[in-house]
């Protein structure tokens, strides 16, 4: 009896050890330096790409972007993630890559969606925000 109550408390101690790990935030690093990449997104080896980082993060990670210029579309896709330039907007820019919202909001991100920090150009520039999403954007840009 006393084998079978250590193996079950040793099962229950380990399936919570890895949920809790399978759960951590992460903080993926982007840098367009880095480019053509891929990158592992570590500060050693950053991903060269925005949105690259987006989608491989989780709700709660942290996705850090070195001071350039990226030349890309952005979309949260529904994802609760922090997305922040390490020197802020005068030192780091998201340019249109194609014909719409340079970033885009469009699946209910609510206010754990963040945005900080970016200057944000292009044709159609700006920021589009779909029906229920309420997004953090610092500087306020809408």
């Amino acid at each position: 009896m006393a084998r079978r109550t250590i193996v079950i408390c040793l099962t229950g101690f380990l399936i919570a050890l890895v949920s809790q790990i399978a759960s951590a935030q992460r903080t993926w690093h982007v840098d367009d330096d880095a480019c053509p990449g891929p990158g592992t997104g570590t500060r050693v080896d950053p991903l060269c790409s925005i949105q690259t980082a987006i989608n491989q993060s989780s709700a709660g990670d942290t996705v850090s972007v070195a001071p350039g210029t990226y030349t890309e579309n952005i979309d949260y896709i529904g994802k609760h993630i922090t997305v922040i330039s390490t020197n802020g907007p005068g030192e780091t820019t998201i340019r249109n890559a194609v014909d719409h919202r340079v970033v885009r909001f469009s699946n209910g991100e609510g206010r754990g969606a963040v945005l900080d920090g970016f200057t944000i150009t292009g044709l159609f520039g700006g920021i589009g925000c779909g029906p229920n999403s309420e997004p953090t954007i610092r500087p306020r840009m809408c």
